[in-house]
């Protein structure tokens, strides 16, 4: 029996040159440094190589951060079988709007954290959720069929 805990595979689309630099001086690193130890096996392609497939395991309890420059940052952790999405306030609608029919608790505030509210997910195998990165440019968090 599997550790619980939440498997997601993110898509990335292969990223012009331009792109390339700012994302990473968005990100503060690569796409594959920042998600690394998350890793559940190495990344994929797609489509020809026009899409990057990152198999990620994010152990109960663990989790990470996705910087977003002056608005703060996106962090990501499990909750036994649920992804918790932590957004900055201000960001919170349009970021959760899109993956509302998966909320099944939230927002709430973490203790000390005004400035963040979170949002409690169940995903099940097949679901596929879409969120912008830059102009032009969409990142996928998918559920593998084979996930717990």
């Amino acid at each position: 029996m599997k550790a619980p805990g939440v498997d997601i595979d993110l898509v990335v689309p292969r990223l012009s040159a331009l792109h390339a630099v700012a994302v990473r001086r968005m990100l503060g690193r690569t796409v594959l440094d920042l998600v690394r130890p998350a890793l559940r096996e190495e990344p994929t392609t797609r489509e020809g190589g026009a899409r990057q497939v990152f198999p990620l395991r994010v152990p109960d309890g663990m989790g990470f951060a996705i910087p977003l420059g002056v608005f703060g940052e996106i962090g990501l952790r499990a909750d036994g079988d649920r992804l918790v999405l932590a957004v900055p306030r201000m960001l919170y609608e349009r970021v959760v709007g899109r993956v509302r029919h998966l909320v099944v608790a939230g927002p709430l505030s973490p203790p000390g954290r005004g400035d963040v509210s979170e949002a409690w997910l169940q995903l099940r195998p097949g679901d596929r959720v879409t969120a912008p990165l830059l102009p032009g440019v969409e990142v996928v968090l998918e559920v593998p069929a084979g996930a717990p």
